[in-house]
Protein backbone atom coordinates (compact mmCIF):
# COMPACT_ATOMS: atom_id res chain seq x y z
CA UNK A 1 0.00 0.00 0.00
CA UNK A 2 1.33 3.44 -0.84
CA UNK A 3 2.44 5.55 2.15
CA UNK A 4 0.62 8.63 0.86
CA UNK A 5 -2.72 6.81 1.06
CA UNK A 6 -5.30 8.02 3.63
CA UNK A 7 -5.63 4.41 4.76
CA UNK A 8 -1.92 3.71 5.31
CA UNK A 9 -1.50 1.87 8.61
CA UNK A 10 -5.24 1.20 9.01
CA UNK A 11 -7.13 -2.06 8.58
CA UNK A 12 -9.68 -1.95 5.78
CA UNK A 13 -12.42 -4.44 4.98
CA UNK A 14 -13.42 -4.73 1.34
CA UNK A 15 -16.91 -6.16 0.83
CA UNK A 16 -17.98 -7.19 -2.66
CA UNK A 17 -21.67 -7.24 -3.49
CA UNK A 18 -22.98 -8.31 -6.87
CA UNK A 19 -25.82 -6.00 -7.85
CA UNK A 20 -27.44 -4.20 -10.74
CA UNK A 21 -28.26 -0.51 -10.84
CA UNK A 22 -31.98 -0.03 -11.49
CA UNK A 23 -32.55 3.70 -11.04
CA UNK A 24 -32.33 6.60 -8.63
CA UNK A 25 -29.63 8.53 -6.85
CA UNK A 26 -27.06 6.84 -4.60
CA UNK A 27 -27.20 8.33 -1.10
CA UNK A 28 -24.23 7.85 1.22
CA UNK A 29 -24.36 7.81 5.01
CA UNK A 30 -22.21 10.13 7.10
CA UNK A 31 -19.71 7.25 7.41
CA UNK A 32 -18.84 7.34 3.70
CA UNK A 33 -17.37 10.01 1.47
CA UNK A 34 -17.51 8.41 -1.98
CA UNK A 35 -18.57 5.40 -4.00
CA UNK A 36 -17.67 3.96 -7.36
CA UNK A 37 -19.46 1.52 -9.66
CA UNK A 38 -17.08 -0.98 -11.21
CA UNK A 39 -17.56 -3.62 -13.86
CA UNK A 40 -16.88 -7.26 -13.13
CA UNK A 41 -15.68 -7.58 -16.71
CA UNK A 42 -12.99 -4.95 -16.28
CA UNK A 43 -12.33 -3.98 -12.63
CA UNK A 44 -8.86 -2.79 -13.66
CA UNK A 45 -10.31 0.55 -14.77
CA UNK A 46 -11.20 1.39 -11.16
CA UNK A 47 -8.96 3.66 -9.09
CA UNK A 48 -7.71 1.18 -6.47
CA UNK A 49 -4.33 0.19 -5.10
CA UNK A 50 -2.91 -3.01 -6.55
CA UNK A 51 -3.87 -5.02 -3.41
CA UNK A 52 -7.51 -3.94 -3.64
CA UNK A 53 -7.49 -4.68 -7.35
CA UNK A 54 -6.11 -8.16 -6.69
CA UNK A 55 -8.95 -8.82 -4.22
CA UNK A 56 -11.56 -7.50 -6.69
CA UNK A 57 -10.21 -9.66 -9.51
CA UNK A 58 -10.37 -12.73 -7.27
CA UNK A 59 -13.92 -11.86 -6.17
CA UNK A 60 -15.21 -11.37 -9.72
CA UNK A 61 -13.55 -14.56 -10.95
CA UNK A 62 -15.47 -16.55 -8.31
CA UNK A 63 -19.01 -15.21 -8.68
Amino acid sequence: MEKESRSFGKKIILIGIKCEYVSGKVELSHEHSDFEWISGKNPGKAKFSHLWLKALNEYFSNI
